[in-house]
C-alpha cells in the first residue's frame, strides 16, 4: 500500500464538500466566540475577525482616505471625485444602510453568552472601537445583556 501525501488524494474536492454538507458541524454561538478567543489568544485570528488596527497599520502609514462600512457609497463618491475617477452613482456599496433601523439589535446573540467572554472579547476589539469611533452598547459589560 502506496501511503498517500493528503487525503485530497483519496478523493475529489467534491467529495469532501458533499460529506461537509451532510455532516455540517454545529456549532453554538459561544462555542464559536471560544474558538475566536482561542485564535487572539494564539496571536493566529482569521482574517475575518482579524484586528483593523494591526491590518492596516495607522502608525505606519500615512492614509489620504479612511472609508466606513456605513457609508461606503458616499465615502467612495468622495474618493472617486478628489482622484477624478468616473463613479457610477446608481450603483450602491451600501443599499440597505437605510434599513439597519437599531445599530445595537444584534446585541441580543449575546444574551446568553457568559460575562466572562464578553469581557475578554472586547479586551481584542477595544483598540479597534476606539480607533474607528464605536461604541459598545450599554449593558454589554455587564453581567446581564438585555
Amino acid at each position: 500500500m502506496i501511503p498517500l501525501r493528503n487525503d485530497m488524494e483519496r478523493y475529489n474536492a467534491w467529495v469532501y464538500e458533499k460529506i461537509h454538507a451532510i455532516v455540517r458541524p454545529r456549532l453554538t454561538f459561544v462555542q464559536f466566540l471560544r474558538h475566536v478567543i482561542a485564535t487572539f489568544r494564539a496571536n493566529r485570528p482569521d482574517a475575518h475577525w482579524s484586528q483593523y488596527h494591526r491590518d492596516c497599520c495607522p502608525c505606519l502609514v500615512k492614509y489620504d482616505f479612511v472609508t466606513r462600512v456605513e457609508t461606503l457609497t458616499e465615502d467612495l463618491e468622495h474618493v472617486f471625485k478628489v482622484l477624478g475617477i468616473p463613479s457610477d452613482p446608481s450603483v450602491s456599496m451600501n443599499q440597505n444602510r437605510k434599513y439597519l433601523g437599531d445599530p445595537y439589535k444584534d446585541l441580543r446573540y449575546y444574551r446568553d453568552v457568559p460575562f466572562e467572554i464578553r469581557k475578554e472579547l472586547f479586551t481584542f476589539i477595544k483598540t479597534d472601537l476606539d480607533m474607528f469611533g464605536y461604541k459598545l452598547p450599554a449593558g454589554f459589560l455587564e453581567n446581564t445583556v438585555s
